[in-house]
């Protein structure tokens, strides 16, 4: 039985290897991944500048981390220098322009959260879930996830977004 997605992304983002991550880093949303022996959430944070009145300047990742799905505890850790993090073929900065901020940004999360407790046991089964639950939560990505990071984030959790992808012809 997998722990809810809430309290797998506050295990995430409470991880003990968070006081390695430098202040004004952009941290990822987890997302599924098959990548290791245990159902596992994996994410990644990136270097960012920032300044006021324009969105910030993301780099490309340069640290991951993932957390058990059962019992959310740190599986893995690692700078991508010692153990690379796939990543687009151009990991040229990007600016992150967020749509939507604050309350409604946390209202997506926790819709998120909600269609990923619906769908999670489907992927880490290998089994598909209905066209419904898939859209709504691609829709629901596309809110939550910063367009300009999803290359990263595709590349991150290959597997899961091949699985939403498959999902899309059942």
């Amino acid at each position: 039985m997998s722990s809810s997605y809430p309290a797998v992304r506050r295990a995430f983002l409470a991880a003990p290897i968070r006081v390695d991550v430098p202040l004004g880093h952009q941290i990822s949303v987890p997302l599924p991944t098959s990548a290791w022996p245990a159902p596992s959430y994996l994410g990644f944070a990136c270097p960012a500048t920032r300044t006021r009145g324009t969105p910030p300047v993301v780099s490309a990742p340069d640290r991951w981390w993932a957390v058990t799905a059962e019992r959310p505890v740190l599986v893995a850790y690692a700078h991508t220098l010692h153990i690379p993090l796939s990543g687009p073929a151009d990991p040229a900065p990007v600016s992150v322009a967020t749509e939507r901020q604050g309350d409604e940004l946390e209202e997506d999360l926790r819709v998120a959260g909600e269609l990923l407790d619906q769908v999670t046991p489907a992927f880490f089964a290998g089994t598909n879930v209905a066209a419904r639950q898939r859209e709504e939560l691609r829709e629901c990505l596309v809110a939550v996830l910063p367009r300009a990071l999803l290359p990263w984030y595709r590349a991150a959790v290959p597997t899961f977004f091949r699985w939403l992808d498959e999902s899309e012809a059942s």
